[in-house]
């Protein structure tokens, strides 16, 4: 974070504290305008930057005695207080440049918002954790499972767990509700063909639906099922194998003297303890293997071609993608060690390849339907706007016509790109209340309208050209 090279000396806990005011410098340079979402964003974060006449840096505007009770807190000499003041500057100064910045790319963004399609419920009020845009212009959202409720009881805010039926909702462009689709399992991640058939995923099980919301097929999903296919094979293996009870001899083999020895002091340290590590150890264990049960049985993105289904799902390292064919025959792993960060790893079609948006890479990739590398696209870079910012990014990815957009979070942008990667459009840069968060994005065929999921209050904010860009550098429509 510091720009310079001298190190202040101090504990543990007094760099925390150092981090932490700074980090929140920038907040307190600045009164915030109550936000008013009918303003455009680029009016927003104009007014939020200090406009042309900035005031002076907090750093600068602390009175005598803040500032030596500011250093008397720290226990910092005078002279590490001095350049404790200067990393102030600096990055308070850094934080408001980042905001003119934003400020200005704001402006030349194609798109603007124009409406927020609520929940159902209101802000919060309802889990949402994905949609997609059918062809016919129906908004698909996917709802469903445990949340946390928070209600007023007695004079006190009590928090409380609810589970809301499992379903996707049927909403037109202007988001009323025209049907409810019940399903049997908590839908994770949604796509739609162009024949209108809609595939759902989540929780191990996938389902095919028609344009009516009739299931027409389930079934585990890809990786359940060659799980269990290994297994059944080594269960055959096993029972024909002329030596019974050696692979059983063979796990018994005796361990290696270092590992015996680890073993007898871990040993006497769970005697001393009355059990207690030996319970813990188990119980940790127990804990994570449910952990990795519930996480094997996530899916994260589908994406449909004319022929397969390609699903992507956490893996026991990183990410992996698979191939099935539309009735879920045939699955195959094409990809993995996919790299992604907060559950997330979004996936699309590209004719009959596969797109991935690799966040932990802070690239897009391409590979073909066997999962053959094609390209890779994207670099790391927080200020320029044909890199990836944030932690990990893009999160999500959305091909519509000869064009890919990404969304990223932390802080939000959405763009559109050729198919080589390179930048067409920065199309908005919406207020999402920031954060490491699936941001999905969906645009209209010729581009007018861009959707995008806050996943934080499960809203979709809708997003429209504004009038003075006409179609972009590269209109999808033209």
């Amino acid at each position: 974070m510091w720009t310079d090279r001298r190190v202040v000396p101090m504990a543990g806990w007094r760099t925390a504290v150092l981090v932490l005011f700074c980090s929140l410098l920038p907040c307190l340079a600045e009164e915030k305008p109550a936000q008013d979402k009918s303003r455009p964003i680029g009016q927003m974060l104009d007014q939020a930057a200090g406009g042309d006449q900035p005031e002076p840096l907090q750093a600068d505007r602390m009175s005598e005695a803040d500032l030596r009770q500011l250093q008397k807190d720290l226990k910092l000499s005078d002279e590490d207080f001095r350049v404790f003041r200067e990393q102030m500057r600096r990055e308070e100064q850094r934080a408001r440049e980042e905001r003119r910045a934003r400020r200005e790319a704001a402006q030349k963004a194609t798109h603007e918002q124009t409406a927020v399609i609520g929940s159902k419920h209101g802000p919060g009020d309802e889990r949402v954790h994905n949609f997609c845009l059918h062809p016919d212009g129906r908004l698909l959202v996917c709802g469903g499972g445990t949340r946390v409720s928070y209600v007023m009881e007695g004079g006190q805010m009590r928090s409380k767990t609810v589970q809301d039926a499992a379903a996707i909702r049927v909403l037109n462009a202007e988001g009323q509700e025209l049907a409810t689709w019940p399903l049997a399992f908590t839908p994770q991640a949604i796509c739609a063909g162009r024949n209108g058939t809609v595939f759902v995923g989540g929780d191990g099980k996938l389902a095919r639906l028609d344009a009516q919301g009739r299931v027409l097929q389930t079934s585990d999903a890809p990786g359940i099922l060659i799980e269990q296919r290994k297994k059944a094979d080594a269960e055959k293996i096993a029972s024909v194998d002329d030596e019974p009870g050696r692979r059983e001899q063979e796990s018994k083999r005796e361990k290696p003297q270092a590992e015996s020895s680890v073993s007898l002091l871990e040993a006497f340290f769970d005697g001393l303890s009355g059990g207690a590590l030996s319970r813990q150890r188990a119980q940790n264990a127990t804990e994570e293997d449910e952990h990795m049960k519930r996480r094997i049985r996530a899916i994260t993105g589908l994406a449909a071609t004319e022929d397969d289904l390609f699903v992507a799902a956490p893996g026991r390292s990183g990410y992996a993608v698979y191939r099935v064919a539309h009735d879920f025959q045939q699955p195959k792993r094409i990809v993995d060690r996919l790299s992604g960060c907060c559950g997330q790893m979004d996936i699309q079609a590209l004719g009959a390849d596969l797109i991935v948006a690799e966040s932990g890479r802070h690239r897009v990739s391409r590979y073909d339907r066997d999962g053959k590398p094609i390209l890779h696209w994207g670099r790391t870079d927080r200020r320029e706007e044909e890199g990836f910012g944030g932690c990990c990014n893009p999160k999500n990815v959305r091909v519509v016509g000869e064009a890919i957009y990404t969304a990223e979070s932390g802080p939000e942008r959405i763009k559109r790109h050729a198919v080589d990667g390179k930048l067409l459009d920065l199309v908005a840069l919406p207020e999402l209340g920031g954060g490491c968060m699936r941001i999905t994005v969906e645009a209209t065929a010729d581009g007018s309208r861009v959707y995008v999921l806050n996943s934080g209050t499960g809203a979709i904010h809708v997003l429209s050209r504004k009038a003075q860009t006409g179609k972009g550098k590269e209109g999808i429509g033209d």
